[in-house]
């Protein structure tokens, strides 16, 4: 009996093993996923510092022809 609950022990370890090391497996996936996100999410950022540098720098641009216009009445 002692050696049949072992058995029966034993092969539950193993499912529960099994199944841990798919979920790990998974999670690697998911964490793997994660950091290509993280870098294009980060690209998409430069991207849009870069766009809002030369809006900030176009305004400027406007700003002064704006000026140099003369009023009119």
């Amino acid at each position: 009996m002692v050696k049949g609950l072992a058995e029966d022990a034993v092969k539950r370890l193993m499912g529960v093993r099994r199944t841990l090391d798919e979920h790990t497996a998974l999670l690697n996936k998911q964490g793997e996923r994660l950091d290509r996100l993280e870098t294009t999410l980060s690209e998409h950022t430069t991207v849009l510092e870069e766009h809002t540098a030369r809006f900030d720098r176009l305004e400027t641009v406007l700003a002064q022809i704006l000026a140099r216009l003369p009023e009119r009445p």
